[in-house]
Parts: C-alpha cells; structure tokens; sequence
C-alpha cells in the first residue's frame, strides 16, 4: 500500500521493522508522520538470521525505489522485535517466537544498509511513538519508527534528549 506524499517530507523519512513471531511489518514514514509505503511479510526465522535481515533491507530498498525517495533512510531504521533486547548494544539476547539469541540485530542491519539503526523491545517501541495510535491501526500491532529520543539514540537529524518520542 502506497501513500502520497509531497514536497521536503520525502527527502527526511525513516524506516520502522516490527519482527514478529508470524509476519514481519516494515514501512517508510515521513518525518511528519504520513506513511510512505507498508508492507507485511512471512517472518523468516529458519536458518541463520544474516539472511531475514538482508531480506528486509531488500524489501526496504524496493519501497524506497516505488516511492521515488533515496534509499538507505536519512532518518533511520528502527526494529521492534518480541523477547529480550539490550537496546544500549543494539543486541537482541533472546526471543523466543522467533528463536533467536545472542545476535547483534542492530549491526546487522547496519551492515546492510549503512544508516543508523536503533532496535527495541517491541513493547517499548509502540509504546512510545508519538504517532502510535495511527500507526498501530495500520500495523495491527507494535510499532517501531524510528530512533528512541530519551535512551540516547540518535540518527541524522536534530533531536531533544529529554524528549520521549521518536524521530
């Protein structure tokens, strides 16, 4: 599903994953909030993680490409996933709908598409976003959008540190 968007909110937008147990939700939002391009995927949890992240950076940059803006997001990647996460490392330690351990989820996508990345318990992610009513109807669930203000995360544009939101 495509949204239309116009003027400077294309050239500043970030990139929101929600790994979950199922499906996989990844989209492009502005930084005014409006949604870009949603998508929804098979979560792939079998064999080695390295692969469903290259995967979804791949589907990241093909919506970046049909909506016309420049790809990897100026704003960031923002990852919500289900289990136990040290947000400070970017390291998701456990989740078990997925049945991942131990992995670094932040610099592997890091890896991939070269722009900051912050990942969250995905409880925390949708808990905070300013925009999460919105988005959480149109995601179902938990949202991650972007980098998390008041634990210190920041990605290409100018932010408040006290401030609980994302950008």
């Amino acid at each position: 599903m495509a949204y239309p968007l116009a003027g400077w909110e294309v050239l500043v937008y970030s990139a929101g994953v929600d790994l979950g147990g199922t499906l996989t939700k990844v989209a492009l939002v502005s930084l005014a909030w409006s949604i870009l391009q949603i998508r929804r995927l098979p979560t792939v949890s079998q064999g080695h993680p390295k692969s469903a992240i290259a995967e979804i950076a791949n589907v990241l940059e093909r919506m970046a490409e049909q909506s016309g803006i420049p790809f990897p997001p100026p704003g960031g990647i923002g990852i919500g996933i289900p289990g136990v996460v040290d947000w400070q490392r970017k390291r998701l330690v456990f989740s078990g709908p997925i049945g991942w351990r131990d992995l670094p989820l932040g610099d592997l996508m890091h890896g991939e598409v070269r722009c900051p990345v912050a990942v969250d318990e995905d409880v925390n992610t949708g808990e905070f976003s300013p925009a999460n009513t919105r988005i959480l109807t149109e995601l179902h669930k938990n949202w991650s959008i972007g980098i998390r203000r008041d634990r210190g995360r920041h990605g290409c544009l100018p932010f408040d540190a006290g401030a609980r939101d994302y950008i």
